[in-house]
């Protein structure tokens, strides 16, 4: 089956495609719609309502693919029985009256198929090609290694990519059942289906990084300078997140129908014309092991999205000076048996301040224009399920030579985008570890949550979107840091200090109040162990950590971002906890935070 979300006359829906038998084009159905309709033209004289397929309850079908996609093997079942009525219906009986509940594909506005999908994940690193010619690569850890976006960085299939053109053809799975711990051998039971993903970057959050440094040598200069990964992951997967950069689609094609998913080939186009061939063989880490390795530490939901990667050329260019590429350009990519997706480009640097007539009918940036249409632009106090995003900075204190011996960033923050999973308000409950865990990192931070949709925010106007300024209590597990076997590339070595973090409401989030950052004393206690830290050692505060990362990126209102953790930290070690360790961060000026740590309940 494929499953589209669509909007039609300015109303979205989801429905059904299918290859309609008479015309031999794409048709989509919604299935409240539809069975309205045979209820309405199967009676005795015609015998159809002998095999009527089981409909929902009271036609109350789901209002979103999300919503559908919780309802498991059973909505699955319904739909598939639905969809093998219509086509013998069109088939055999009536194709006009079910036309008339239908829409071309052609007709309708497609959207990214899990329009607010609560995790987007990309892999990188997830082929041959990135280890095959390089030297000082002897062995590779089997460890997906994945950026998060925003979903203001996703475009549907016919919207407007917004950059300049590039990127490459990933195959993305859809989460199906909410899952914990899922075993490699039951993995592929969670999966729903697949998306074909074009997956690209904006480079500009390299060049506001440290623009001093940055005009004096480009990107070479910045790693130069910054030898540690988490300055490279942020000019590059921050930049990942940048408005309308990254298309999806053009629906959901369930697993059934894609039989084995490590056996199709994939291409990346520009104008329609191959630019890339490569084929979903050459993935390292599939569907089982992503599945596994993620819930391993966190809990997955129906509509979560992870792209694999690339398989193929990293990165495929689109030199505008040699192509023909005018405002009616697409870029986009193309899996077997998924389909294709493609995307106009807006991209005024490069091509001209030009929009195209279909191009002028659409957002530039469609979910920050939902948003918008529901009124879901600003708030006026913090509620967890406010939250999208979770945005962390690292290495941002006085100390972080003497203690990771990275160099401090004194005008950008080193910063990652991670799951909203990871943030819980429930001060004064138990956490419970992941299965995984080992060693813990207690830690303390204060963050602060956006107030409302904006963009291009400068360190001027900055308070203006700030609801205002909250303690963090932060664990960060050190088992996939721990386990990494050397030599190790910098970013295998460092990116279990983020996943760390991801633990289903491993940062606890106290009040939120609209008072100054610094001259701030924190206090933590863990067990009978206790540090002191002050808001004072942050190297870059709101401000600019604010200005830098809504640069390319709109931030949306009820989004976290902390400053990341202080220098001093409490460690954990594993089987220390075991019966049960009381956490506490006190704060000057604010309510204490309270956990209490046990392991994983088995």
């Amino acid at each position: 089956m494929k499953i589209a979300t669509f909007e039609y006359d300015g109303v979205q829906s989801w429905g059904l495609v299918i290859v309609n038998p008479e015309d031999g084009e794409e048709w989509v159905y919604e299935p409240a719609k539809l069975e309205y309709a045979f209820k309405r033209i199967t009676n005795a004289t015609n015998g159809y309502f002998r095999c009527l397929p089981e409909f929902w309850p009271d036609r109350d079908w789901p209002k979103s693919v999300k919503e559908f996609l919780k309802a498991g093997d059973l909505g699955m079942e319904r739909l598939k029985n639905l969809e093998t009525f219509l086509l013998r219906y069109i088939e055999q009986s009536d194709p006009y009256f079910v036309s008339c509940v239908g829409h071309k594909l052609s007709d309708v506005r497609l959207r990214v198929p899990v329009p607010d999908a609560r995790l987007f994940l990309g892999l990188v690193q997830n082929s041959p090609s990135f280890f095959r010619a390089q030297p000082a690569r002897y062995h590779v850890n089997i460890l997906p290694q994945a950026h998060q976006r925003s979903m203001v960085s996703v475009v549907g299939s016919g919207e407007t990519f917004i950059g300049r053109p590039g990127g490459n053809v990933e195959v993305g799975i859809v989460i199906g059942k909410k899952c914990y711990n899922v075993p490699i051998e039951e993995a592929y039971d969670y999966v729903a289906g697949y998306v074909v993903v074009h997956d690209s970057q904006v480079n500009s959050y390299y060049e506001n990084f440290e623009p001093e440094i940055y005009m004096d040598g480009g990107t070479s200069k910045l790693m130069e300078v910054y030898p540690d990964w988490y300055v490279d992951a942020t000019g590059s997967w921050i930049g990942k997140g940048a408005d309308s950069h990254c298309i999806c689609g053009p629906y959901i094609t369930t697993k059934e129908e894609i039989g084995n998913p490590y056996d199709l080939d994939v291409m990346t186009l520009t104008n329609g014309k191959q630019r890339d061939h490569s084929s979903t063989a050459g993935y390292l880490i599939g569907v089982e092991r992503v599945v596994q390795f993620y819930s391993s530490f966190m809990t997955l939901n129906p509509g979560d999205i992870i792209h694999l990667g690339t398989v193929g050329t990293d990165g495929v260019a689109v030199d505008t000076d040699y192509m023909d590429f005018s405002a009616n350009g697409t870029i986009g990519s193309w899996i077997e048996k998924c389909g294709e997706i493609a995307a106009h480009v807006y991209c005024p640097e490069v091509l001209g301040d030009t929009l195209s007539e279909e191009q002028k009918k659409i957002p530039l940036v469609p979910t920050v224009q939902d948003y918008i249409d529901c009124g879901d632009t600003e708030v006026d106090h913090f509620e967890l399920d406010n939250v999208k995003c979770m945005w962390t900075c690292f290495g941002n204190f006085e100390d972080v030579e003497r203690e990771l011996g990275w160099k401090p960033t004194r005008v950008s923050p080193r910063m990652l985008n991670g799951p909203r999973g990871q943030l819980t308000d429930k001060s004064g409950t138990d956490l419970r570890v992941a299965p995984i865990a080992g060693e813990l990192e207690i830690a303390c931070e204060m963050g602060f949550v956006i107030k409302k949709l904006g963009k291009g925010i400068t360190q001027a106007n900055a308070s203006e979107y700030v609801l205002g300024i909250a303690p963090i209590l932060s664990v960060c597990d050190m088992s996939i840091y721990n386990k990494i076997i050397e030599p190790a590339t910098k970013q295998e070595a460092s990116i279990g200090l983020d996943y760390g973090r991801w633990g289903d409401g491993y940062q606890t989030i106290g009040e939120v109040k609209d008072v100054p950052l610094r001259g701030r004393k924190l206090t933590l206690t863990v067990g009978d162990q206790t540090i002191e830290c002050s808001t004072d050692e942050y190297v870059v505060g709101v401000e600019r950590t604010l200005e830098y990362l809504s640069h390319a990126t709109t931030m949306l209102a009820g989004d976290v971002v902390t400053l990341g953790r202080l220098g001093k930290t409490i460690r954990l070690p594993e089987g220390s906890y075991e019966n049960g360790v009381k956490v506490t961060l006190k704060v000057d000026g604010y309510d204490e935070i309270s956990r209490t740590i046990y392991p994983f309940a088995k």
